[in-house]
């Protein structure tokens, strides 16, 4: 489960990457993944706003891709799939993404 994931822009680019990565690792491993948002609807976790020239398109591609696998993590035929991460069976596994800001994000905003 991961709770409180906040929309989304170029200005938090690091928290943008590593919510992309959390999300492929989870659907590499056939994770069941709940989420919570502060916004209406994934889409809206990170929305192009403005003249898409202005954003990294890569960010773009990425996140796009992100959506379509919660939409895929969504579907009867991937929550029924077996868990790839553990070899003798079912466990469980907790694990935290942080998305507080990092020495590195608070440097480059001074």
């Amino acid at each position: 489960f991961l709770y409180g994931v906040p929309k989304l822009s170029v200005n938090e680019l690091n928290w943008l990457r590593r919510f992309i990565t959390f999300v492929d690792t989870m659907y590499e491993l056939k994770v069941r993944l709940l989420l919570q948002t502060t916004v209406d609807s994934v889409e809206k976790v990170f929305v192009v706003e403005g003249d898409k020239q202005s954003y990294s398109q890569d960010e773009v591609f990425a996140f796009d891709r992100t959506r379509s696998r919660l939409e895929e993590m969504s579907s009867a035929k991937y929550l029924t799939s077996k868990w790839l991460g553990d070899n003798e069976g079912t466990s469980s596994v907790t694990s935290k993404l942080d998305l507080e800001p990092s020495l590195a994000d608070q440097k480059g905003k001074q």
